[in-house]
């Protein structure tokens, strides 16, 4: 209070709940298949991933942290492909090729 008297305002906040990220990618039922040294581009979809951390994990190494991924191999095999996107303070959310 001061000698003019009282200044006073109310607002409004709205607390909307923080979804987690939801991966969405088609992955064949017999996984993919590719040949050495040719680029295989993953781009999933997310929803509510605008602020999202994204790891790429190829056989448990981290190889990226983009929405999008290149895999390219020279050695033949088969490999464990995975992509991790987690918002701050949520839970992750994996997705796993095989």
């Amino acid at each position: 209070m001061n000698d003019y008297g009282v200044a006073e305002e109310e607002l409004k906040i709205t607390v909307l709940p923080l979804n987690a990220p939801m991966i969405s990618l088609y992955v064949p039922e017999e996984g993919f298949k590719t040949i050495q040294n040719q680029e295989l581009v993953f781009a999933p979809e997310v929803e509510n991933g605008e602020n999202a951390t994204y790891v790429w994990k190829v056989n448990g190494v981290q190889v990226a942290s983009t929405l999008t991924y290149t895999f390219k191999q020279a050695e033949t095999g088969t490999y464990q492909v995975s992509l991790t996107a987690f918002l701050p303070m949520t839970e992750r959310i994996n997705w796993n090729l095989l």
